[in-house]
């Protein structure tokens, strides 16, 4: 598949792909999003269990310009 695709697509990427559109579902809310945060930001949110959690995240990060770094920090600060 790689070879076919480009190494952009391999099958680790494509599920993330999968998964960000799941967690993800409406249009309007990424396209918002993808404005103003990079891939690696969806990266470390897109795992995340609660959607409210999320959704909490992704708006701090929008709002306040979070770097990737400073998103992993604030969601590893809140686990028990």
């Amino acid at each position: 598949m790689v070879a076919e695709y480009d190494t952009g697509f391999s099958e680790k990427n494509l599920r993330r792909i999968i998964q960000f559109v799941e967690v993800f579902p409406e249009e309007r809310i990424v396209v918002t999003l993808l404005r103003q945060l990079s891939w690696s930001h969806f990266l470390v949110l897109v795992p995340l269990k609660d959607p409210l959690q999320r959704e909490f995240y992704a708006e701090k990060c929008r709002i306040e310009r979070w770097s990737v770094r400073t998103l992993r920090k604030q969601i590893d600060s809140m686990k028990p």
